[in-house]
């Protein structure tokens, strides 16, 4: 099944039309068509924004099915906890509460487990691309140039090149 597929079932499931799923997102519903007929492939952060429309976890969307239970889990928990904290940073320190805790320690002894699969997982590599930039864009000019600096040095270093 395709995100396509998984889009146009969803969406039904939740008694929408292409339209009024367009109009929750401001898009257009021939945008809509095309990401459910897999002409077009929506961005992660779109598919952010469907699953928010739709009122349901962006991990029943995208295809997880070459991934680990054990690794589906540490995502879903860390999606989930990124979502829960997101609000409550702007900028400050944030207290965990004990369960929020647990579930970073849980997800973090997941993600021990999975190293190997992480490596080669084209949706955690994308997952990291878009973190990577959405953070990168928050920055000012002095931020980025710092960062670029960053990881212009991590990628010199040859224990970290890719293949």
């Amino acid at each position: 099944m395709t995100i396509g597929d998984r889009i146009r079932a969803l969406r039904k499931e939740k008694g929408l039309t292409q339209k009024e799923l367009a109009q929750k997102l401001g898009v257009s519903a021939s945008m809509i068509g095309q990401y459910e007929t897999s002409v077009r492939k929506p961005k992660f952060e779109t598919v952010e924004k469907i699953a928010d429309a739709l009122g349901i976890n962006i991990m029943e969307i995208v295809d997880m099915s070459p991934v680990s239970p054990s690794l589906n889990e540490a995502l879903s928990i860390i999606y989930n906890l990124d979502k829960s904290l997101k609000p409550r940073k702007q900028g400050k320190t944030i207290i965990l509460s004990d369960d929020e805790k647990s579930q970073f320690k849980k997800a973090a002894e997941l993600f021990n487990n999975v190293h190997d699969e992480l490596q080669n997982s084209s949706f955690f590599i994308n997952l990291m691309r878009y973190v990577y930039i959405s953070t990168f864009d928050e920055l000012n000019f002095d931020g980025k140039r710092l960062a670029l600096d960053a990881v212009m040095e991590l990628a010199s270093n040859p224990d970290l090149k890719g293949p």
